[in-house]
């Protein structure tokens, strides 16, 4: 995910990048993911482990970062912030598939927009045969149904720890 995420910060800065249009429809602001909550919006999770991981996820994000700047000229063209947003967002996005028989992680555009449903509605995979991403339904989706698909079999705290929750959303 290290690879991408340096690919996407140097691309970002490029306003005739090919991925340009991708990068301009990704979420700004990501302030839902916990390692960005405030430390009132932390305050709910006192005495919970989660707590702890999102502490140690702080730190590994500040370790890479800092073994980056080593690079010659890393620290001066993108900030501490600049490289959390972008890892998340790689973290948070990234599809694990198989491509000329290893398993690679890869940033697939619009299909990373589905949100999390178990079962899901749809198959992904890349196909040699096609040299493409290609996501199949499972079933039959109704006209304007929301397309879901899942982020993977993990425990309730994983998923509010990779891809956040907002107190904003909780109507009255």
């Amino acid at each position: 995910l290290e690879k991408i995420t340096l690919y996407m910060l140097e691309n970002m800065q490029t306003s005739n990048s090919f991925f340009q249009p991708y990068f301009e429809i990704l979420p700004r602001n990501i302030s839902h993911i916990p390692i960005f909550w405030s430390d009132e919006e932390l305050e709910f999770l006192e005495a919970s482990h989660l707590l702890d991981d999102i502490v140690k996820r702080q730190n590994l994000l500040k370790e890479s970062y800092d073994s980056l700047c080593k690079l010659k000229g890393f620290a001066s063209h993108f900030s501490f912030k600049d490289y959390c947003y972008v890892r998340i967002i790689v973290a948070s996005r990234n599809f694990g598939i198989f491509l000329n028989g290893s398993h690679v992680s890869a940033m697939v555009p619009l299909a990373d927009m589905l949100n999390h449903n178990t079962p899901p509605d749809v198959k992904w995979t890349f196909e040699d045969a096609l040299n493409s991403f290609t996501m199949r339904a499972n079933n039959n989706i109704a006209s304007g149904k929301q397309i879901m698909d899942s982020y993977g079999k993990k425990d309730n705290d994983k998923y509010l720890l990779f891809y956040g929750f907002s107190l904003k959303n909780i109507e009255d």
